[in-house]
């Protein structure tokens, strides 16, 4: 008698404490790496050009009160993208559960958006593998620095030497 299906045990990432899972080939993780990260880097850019002009010398001949103002704005859209990465990626209820009853810290969400965002990068290399024909697994294992910076391409070639891509995203693209 067979023991029957069961799904892989996921990826997990520990935050205070306690594991959440963090599988890039979750479509959440997926659109929050790809879509929503670079958006928390564009506010944690905006904040800090903010931050910047609010030390000595670095007014733009605005009142002190409409920087202040401004800077506020940028915090909170920062914070805000962060919540939003978080709360894609590891759920709604989990960012409750990291955040509750802390007072809004920048540096702490965009630390943890970059500790998520590194662990799923760190993670797709475990994805890609699992799909590979055992010989072109062997090729990427034998891929030497030798031939160039990035090494020979170890890809499925066509005829005509170009590599074959996949119609849906590319070969290897996004993952």
């Amino acid at each position: 008698m067979s023991a029957g299906f069961e799904f892989a045990k996921k990826h997990e990432i520990t935050i205070c404490g306690r594991a959440y899972p963090c599988d890039i080939s979750d479509k959440r993780m997926l659109e929050g790496v790809t879509r929503d990260f670079p958006r928390v880097l564009q506010a944690a850019q905006a904040f800090c050009a903010m931050d910047a002009k609010l030390k000595p010398g670095g007014q733009d001949g605005r009142s002190a009160d409409t920087m202040a103002q401004e800077a506020l704005e940028k915090f909170s859209d920062a914070v805000a993208m962060c919540r939003a990465f978080i709360e894609g990626t590891l759920g709604v209820e989990e960012y409750r559960e990291i955040f509750g009853g802390r007072p809004e810290n920048i540096n702490e969400h965009i630390s943890l958006c970059a500790y998520i965002y590194g662990e799923v990068m760190g993670g797709r290399r475990e994805v890609v593998e699992q799909f590979l024909i055992p010989e072109l697994k062997e090729a990427v294992a034998n891929v030497s620095g030798d031939a160039g910076a990035a090494g020979p391409d170890p890809w499925p070639k066509g005829a005509d030497g170009l590599g074959l891509v996949d119609e849906v995203c590319g070969n290897g693209a996004g993952v």
